[in-house]
């Protein structure tokens, strides 16, 4: 069991789903010790993390579906800790599809790891974001939601004073 503090403030996520949506939220849970991640060229099709609670530990579900071709397992170090997380998005509204993170990268107190995914579309137009709340540990969590096998929104928790 973890304990989800009151003291987090909830940043993003960029882009907004719709009844076809899968949210997923880790609120809470900032004690990241692996990161594991499927994508393809232009999209992330799956996330997971262990963490570590009451010493031990403990898996996240699989949060969309692990159908990508490139597979890649971050093991954070002692003390490491997650200080940005950056990426870029397609926006879709206007276009006929529907939004979707193409490329992610997270950065930590030691090294960056990523960038994963990372091709760029044609057919609308792609931005890029960027959460940064280092130097410190003030990392509460991620969030976000899957739609298609496909990761459509993410976002962050920020621990605050």
């Amino acid at each position: 069991m973890y304990v989800v503090a009151t003291n987090l403030l909830k940043v993003g996520p960029l882009l907004k789903g719709d009844s076809l949506t899968e949210p997923w939220d880790d609120k809470g849970r900032s004690m990241i010790s692996k990161i594991i991640i499927t994508y393809e060229k232009n999209d992330i099709t799956s996330l997971q993390f262990e963490y570590v609670e009451d010493g031990k530990s403990v898996l996240s579900d699989l949060y969309g579906e692990r159908t990508g071709s490139n597979f890649k397992m971050m093991t954070l170090g002692l003390g490491e800790y997650i200080t940005c997380l950056s990426g870029t998005y397609e926006s879709g509204a206007g276009h006929g599809i529907h939004n979707q993170v193409i490329s992610i990268t997270i950065h930590t107190s030691n090294k960056k790891y990523g960038r994963f995914g990372g091709g760029y579309s044609v057919k609308v137009p792609t931005h890029e974001f960027s959460y940064q709340f280092g130097p410190k540990d003030q990392f509460g969590g991620f969030h976000g939601s899957f739609r298609d096998g496909k990761l459509e929104s993410i976002g962050v928790y920020v621990k605050f004073d």
